[in-house]
């Protein structure tokens, strides 16, 4: 436990009651220790944590505090008897500072809190364009925190800050941000300035690109700047939170398992999956397909009427992915890295074997388990025969390093221009024999044939191998289903191995655990990828163009999973071994032809697409 210091002291002194704190109660027992055990006391037997001014807290004084079934608030009334030391409950944190205006002579018996509530300062104001006009809906957020409001129809607004040193930033589509400092003020008048640049931001679409200020349906991109610092491995990873509307739904840890579902605005209702389309480069494929770092933008098409022209198979929203290309300038070549480690956050706390058995008796109203036994499981000087097992902690018993490197080169002129890149994944599970790999080579190609034809031609490969433990033959295999869950429900009374390097047969005579993952069983996932797409423009003039596109994308997944004989011991081995394996080859072909034409008459713009698919 560590006491958490505020460097910034808020006031907080009233308890606010709430169901957690008015509901735990614990037990303590300590003599003559210093404030900063107790505290630590009871962080360790509750879910509260403590924020202290060490420099206002005296946290050395010596207490004694010997009470059973008493709530944190009695406590803490207790421990503070006589002093001018205030508390706030706020969900399950407590904030401590002293009361100003309190002597510590004073209220020698009561050590409660002072009972006045801190008035919290509000800010209100309206937000206006440079004409006077009100702009509704614009949003105005505290600088540093998730507090914020939206105006209403008129453009006001009313705020209740945490510091009247608070900073308004203040935003709205199509005008620039505003940083306002609060400086004790209660009343504001903003006035936004327009802002060229994020209207004229071209975003992808179906089929083309468009100015951000003529797009009329719902969109949302995010560019490779918003993705290219996170460590993830896939590419849905690193989309979550960064759009709204677009939900990420990460069903699995495991490695090479851990690209999430994406939801856009809920579930549709065509087809047998509710996820959305993906297409790269105007080619349907899969998010984790792709290496982050070839992304160069994603863009989600959420309404009807943006994804209307890729027709039934838009119903659940449709998800552009744009890779990186070449530029016009010098030869370039840059290297990105990052290593990690993945570990479980928090397990269950399960009893130990002991405790299971006197549960156990009280439970089932017998006494399977004597006093003898327990007091051995309790001993702990004889584990071959009374065990204190812990399955999930020996399940997830690793921490899994995860490292990437891309190397990538670029460059080009004015009529040619190329990008390469190569990348390795590595992924280790925090599960024994548990890991992913990937080897990515992607080169996008982009030249001028002439003045009215440009051809783009995108190669790409991948190489995958995804390994995971396997329960034993005797077992019928399978990870989650045997590994995990029985991993979760067996007792520590059970053993897992002994002295001898022999296991425990378990609850259900087919050994545990810990001797399936010291088995030689395994699963072996191995896929290989491979694309080529090719995108041929003709534009007669400036007004029309005319795109053809074939794209060529061969997938072979392979599986070899081997179920080993359960081995208890040098004379007891429970099942056959035998191994299953099986391949799947896809090829996907398609060729799509678009003709666009776009026409600006001074301030309106008109555009027709057609097309076949």
């Amino acid at each position: 436990m560590k006491l958490t210091t505020l460097l910034v002291v808020v006031a907080l002194f009233q308890v606010k009651g709430n169901t957690y704190s008015q509901n735990t109660k614990i037990d303590l027992n300590l003599e003559d220790v210093s404030v900063y055990d107790v505290l630590n006391e009871i962080e360790s037997k509750t879910a509260f944590k403590f924020f202290v001014d060490t420099k206002e807290v005296d946290l050395e004084r010596k207490v004694t505090v010997k009470v059973k079934r008493v709530t944190v608030k009695k406590i803490l009334e207790r421990v503070f008897s006589g002093t001018n030391i205030g508390y706030k409950v706020l969900d399950k944190q407590i904030a401590l500072k002293p009361i100003e205006g309190k002597d510590q002579k004073t209220d020698q018996g009561s050590g409660l809190e002072k009972n006045n509530e801190t008035q919290q300062p509000t800010i209100s104001g309206t937000v206006l364009d440079e004409t006077g006009m009100s702009l509704p809906g614009a949003s105005v957020v505290e600088k540093g925190t998730t507090n914020g409001t939206q105006t209403d129809f008129d453009g006001n607004f009313t705020l209740e800050l945490t510091s009247s040193e608070a900073v308004l930033v203040v935003s709205y589509i199509g005008f620039s941000t505003k940083e306002i400092p609060i400086s004790g003020q209660t009343t504001l008048s903003i006035t936004l300035e327009e802002s060229a640049a994020g209207l004229d931001e071209v975003v992808v679409v179906g089929y083309g690109t468009q100015k951000k200020v003529n797009v009329i349906g719902s969109i949302s991109q995010v560019s490779s700047k918003d993705i290219e610092n996170r460590p993830v491995t896939q590419a849905s990873q690193a989309i979550t939170g960064q759009m709204p509307g677009v939900t990420v739904i990460q069903r699995t840890g495991r490695p090479g398992q851990s690209g999430g579902d994406i939801r856009v605005r809920g579930v549709g209702s065509f087809g047998a999956t509710p996820n959305a389309l993906v297409l790269i480069d105007g080619i349907a494929g899969t998010l984790n397909d792709i290496n982050p770092d070839d992304i160069a933008s994603i863009s989600v098409l959420k309404d009807a009427s943006s994804a209307a022209i890729y027709g039934a198979r838009s119903a659940n929203g449709v998800i552009l992915i744009t890779t990186k290309s070449g530029s016009n300038k010098k030869f370039s070549i840059s290297y990105n890295s990052y290593i990690g480690v993945n570990e479980a956050t928090e397990l269950p706390d399960f009893v130990n074997s002991w405790e299971y058995a006197e549960m156990y008796n009280i439970a089932s109203g017998s006494n399977s388990f004597s006093a003898e036994d327990i007091e051995r499981y309790r001993a702990q000087n004889d584990l071959d025969n009374y065990p204190n097992t812990r399955f999930l902690e020996d399940l997830f018993s690793e921490n899994g390093i995860q490292t990437s490197h891309t190397l990538t080169v670029n460059g080009g002129d004015e009529r040619n221009k190329y990008y390469v890149s190569a990348g390795f994944m590595d992924q280790q599970g925090i599960v024994p024999k548990n890991s992913f790999n990937r080897y990515n080579f992607r080169m996008n190609l982009n030249n001028k044939l002439g003045e009215k034809f440009e051809l783009n031609t995108r190669f790409f490969g991948a190489l995958e191998e995804r390994k995971e433990p396997q329960a034993t033959a005797n077992k019928g295999g399978g990870f989650l289903d045997q590994l995990v869950q029985n991993a979760v429900r067996y007792p520590a009374t059970f053993l897992g191995r002994d002295s001898q390097g022999n296991y425990g047969i378990g609850p259900e005579s087919g050994g545990t655990p810990v001797a399936w993952l010291d088995s030689q069983s395994y699963l072996n996932n191995p896929t290989t990828r491979v694309g080529v797409n090719l995108k041929l423009d003709w534009k007669p003039n400036d007004d029309l163009i005319f795109s053809a596109i074939g794209g060529y994308n061969f997938t072979l997944d392979e599986q070899r999973s081997y179920l080993a004989s359960q081995r208890l011991n040098e004379e007891v081995f429970l099942g056959q071994s035998y191994l299953n394996q099986y391949s799947n080859k896809t090829i996907f072909k398609t060729m799509q032809f678009t003709g666009e034409y776009t026409k600006e008459f001074g301030s309106h713009d008109f555009s027709l697409l057609a097309g076949y698919s």
